[in-house]
């Protein structure tokens, strides 16, 4: 029983470690001014992703991200700081839908194609 408790409050507080962390991350970018001096197009797809995450558009930011990756304009933080971000919100997105939530569920899809039905 003891160790069924320990093993418990364990996982719990790693989850809980976990999710501090992709807070952070999200924060980050939210507050960053990596992209102020970026060519307009670029600057302009990381406000999209912003704006997006603002909203808690899973579909929208990580779609303009991968645009931002495909541009050889990025510097090194800005690259390090879209892959992070892009990977945080994919996890948040991927955490949802193994749990069986709708929104993320249909987000999955609509990232998997690339594309919104209602845009």
């Amino acid at each position: 029983m003891k160790k069924s408790a320990l093993f418990i409050a364990a996982t719990l507080g790693a989850l809980a470690l976990a999710s501090c962390g992709r807070k952070a991350t999200v924060e980050r970018a939210l507050q960053t001014r990596v992209f102020d001096s970026a060519p307009s197009n670029i600057k302009l797809t990381w406000e999209t992703a912003v704006s997006a995450l603002h909203t808690n558009d899973m579909v929208d930011s990580q779609i303009a991200m991968w645009k931002l990756l495909r541009q050889p304009e990025l510097t090194a933080e800005q690259k390090a700081l879209v892959e992070e971000t892009l990977k945080t919100v994919s996890t948040r997105m991927f955490d949802a839908a193994s749990r069986g939530d709708p929104a993320a569920l249909k987000a999955l899809r609509e990232v998997r194609m690339g594309r919104r039905d209602d845009k």
